[in-house]
């Protein structure tokens, strides 16, 4: 996630695939002289998220083929208004795998399908409501050990100013091998059903031209998309299909 204030403290939030409240998200101040990651907490995040300041925020979206998945039963998602509509979705895929003993659903686990899709998306300011802006199913090993800190290396590669002496988060590959692709399913899967009425979001709205001067003058993460042979592999990934089970 990335703020989009120009004015004032910009930041950059990115998980690292911890399964670890206290000590997977790290923020980097963009206006400080030092840019160096410091940890936040869940909560914090979630405050920031529900902000109504412009800002660019990576999600995971859970999609399943039961349609009586209870996305009220989650222990480790956040409720989201995209679009116009409120879903389920995680900061990190690693929360969605975790949640998935916590989820009520109908089917038994060895029919039980889903997919884990990342999903790009920018608010301007104007209350808690996202816009997507893209989409593209995970594959198995991605979900199991995406790091969003590729993001903060990436936005920050050519800045002196940037120090980063943490070292990489360790591999959460043994404790979800129980992830599988499934290579064909006539399934259609979709996202969890959440009645809006049910959620309570509190924001403030902002000036509207003055949110949308400040998306144009700034750079942002999704700006990493935006070459020509990254673009072309976005295309790619989203029409992709790519099913997963839990299993041996």
């Amino acid at each position: 996630m990335e703020t989009l204030d120009v004015r004032g403290k910009d930041i950059l939030i990115y998980s690292q695939n911890r399964f670890d409240r206290d000590d997977n998200f790290r923020i980097i101040y963009k206006r400080e002289p030092v840019k160096q990651p410091k940890p936040i907490g869940y909560t914090e995040v979630c405050n920031i998220v529900k902000e109504p300041v412009a800002k660019n925020l990576i999600v995971y979206r859970l999609l399943s083929n039961d349609p009586q998945l209870d996305a009220y039963s989650t222990k480790y998602g956040f409720f989201l208004e995209i679009d116009g509509a409120v879903e389920l979705i995680y900061f990190d895929p690693i929360y969605a795998i975790k949640d998935l003993p916590h989820l009520k659903f109908s089917k038994p686990v060895d029919q039980f399908r889903f997919k884990i899709q990342q999903v790009g998306l920018t608010n301007i300011g104007r209350g808690s409501n996202y816009t997507e802006i893209y989409s593209f199913d995970m594959r198995a090993s991605e979900a199991k050990n995406q790091n969003d800190k590729i993001f903060a290396l990436a936005v920050f590669a050519l800045d002196p100013a940037f120090k980063d002496e943490e070292s990489a988060a360790h591999d959460t590959e043994n404790e979800l091998g129980n992830l599988r692709e499934e290579s064909r399913t006539a399934d259609v899967l979709n996202k969890p059903s959440v009645d809006k009425n049910k959620i309570d979001f509190k924001s403030e709205r902002t000036d509207e031209k003055e949110t949308f001067k400040i998306v144009k003058d700034n750079l942002s993460v999704f700006d990493l998309f935006k070459s020509t042979l990254k673009s072309e592999a976005l295309e790619k990934r989203k029409k992709e299909n790519i099913i997963l089970k839990l299993g041996d």
